[in-house]
């Protein structure tokens, strides 16, 4: 017979000590009740966020989730070291930059493994002076996640990976990963045709800011909140929270250290503008405005870049000029085939559907758009 390798808790004792029942914390965290005894019978280790949702309901530290004696030996492992660390870190920031550049499918690669090892990690880490650094990687994971799926339109488990990251970040309470954590909420759901949620996320995010917050974070923000007033036809809040964000731009790209959040510069304000007008229906002043960001966007930005050619693309449809619309849908295509961008690669088939309806459906170039899409099936 196969021995089960136990791993110590005391979750049972406390849980009963504090007057719950199994089933009320089920309820509470979200966290199954086969789970909850498989935890509390030593069969799996716990994992770093449900201990810490176990943890919030009981009303204690998330370290009394597991024994001290668990922890010791966790530690004595000695796996976490401060290379390894650095190690991890810029792996991460490398797969941040694969995100936006080439786009969410590179990124995607191996993402669920190596959240594994960063959740593992800050467990082996807890209660170490390198358990904070472990958490922090582990919540920049998870966010990762959560915009990676979200370009693959898997908004579900998206969603999903967003939550765990702001727990982790709460848990951490670190302001900066908390307030990006809702910021990149905040645009999953203007991309998932959520703008009057989106709103409430992204305001929160800058209410969470204190008058000292970060100038990246803020301007990245307000871009956001333009967008998704522009997407409920709001167009006065629009312009105005586009005109505040134009207040912290740049000439050159800024990151924020910790949550890698880009800020906003001359080309992505102007971008910004030109993708508002299209929603707003003002077709021709976001062509103008489109054009004036892409004599400035960086082209290493793929993902970006595909997204603006298909809001060019969607202006000229309202324009009427209909072989322009093509050719950008065309160069938007390709560009997201390449990055794995399904969001952009969609409106691309919404566009196509548009034109088929229309009494331009046999004109040659909507017919070598539909060849295109079928060719990417």
């Amino acid at each position: 017979m196969i021995k089960v390798q136990q791993y110590e808790t005391n979750l049972r004792e406390l849980i009963e000590e504090n007057g719950y029942t199994f089933k009320e914390i089920s309820e509470e965290t979200g966290i199954s009740l086969s789970a909850l005894f498989i935890y509390a019978r030593g069969e799996r280790s716990i994992p770093h966020e449900s201990r810490y949702k176990i943890a919030r309901v009981i009303g204690c530290s998330v370290t009394d989730v597991v024994s001290k004696r668990q922890l010791q030996k966790e530690v004595s492992k000695k796996i976490v070291t401060d290379d390894l660390l650095t190690e991890l870190e810029d792996e991460l920031a490398n797969r941040w930059n694969l995100y936006h550049t080439v786009g969410a499918k590179y990124a995607y690669l191996g993402l669920d493994t190596k959240l594994q090892e960063l959740d593992k990690l800050a467990q082996f880490a807890e209660g170490t002076r390198w358990s904070n650094q472990a958490l922090m990687l582990l919540a920049m994971g998870y966010q990762l996640q959560s915009c990676v799926l979200r370009d693959m339109m898997d908004y579900k488990q998206s969603h999903i990976a967003y939550q765990k990251a702001f727990d982790v970040a709460r848990m951490l309470e670190d302001q900066e990963l908390m307030v990006s954590a809702l910021a990149r909420e905040g645009v999953t759901l203007i991309q998932q045709e959520k703008p009057q949620e989106a709103v409430i996320y992204l305001v929160g995010a800058l209410n969470l800011l204190d008058d000292h917050g970060s100038l990246v974070l803020r301007g990245y923000i307000l871009q956001g909140i333009s967008e998704a007033y522009a997407k409920v036809a709001r167009a006065d809040e629009s312009w105005r929270s586009i005109e505040q964000a134009e207040k912290y731009q740049t000439e050159c790209v800024c990151i924020q250290e910790r949550s890698l959040i880009r800020g906003v510069t001359t080309a992505s304000i102007a971008a910004q503008k030109g993708v508002n007008a299209v929603l707003l229906r003002e077709h021709q002043r976001a062509i103008t405005l489109i054009d004036e960001s892409l004599k400035t966007y960086d082209t290493s930005l793929t993902r970006g870049y595909a997204r603006l050619l298909i809001q060019k693309a969607e202006a000229s449809l309202g324009l009427e000029t209909i072989d322009a619309c093509v050719h950008h849908a065309l160069e938007a295509l390709s560009l997201a085939k390449g990055a794995g961008s399904s969001k952009t690669i969609a409106r691309v088939q919404t566009l196509h559907n548009c034109l088929q309806q229309s009494h331009w459906r046999k004109e040659p170039s909507v017919i070598r758009l539909g060849m295109a899409l079928k060719g990417n099936r």
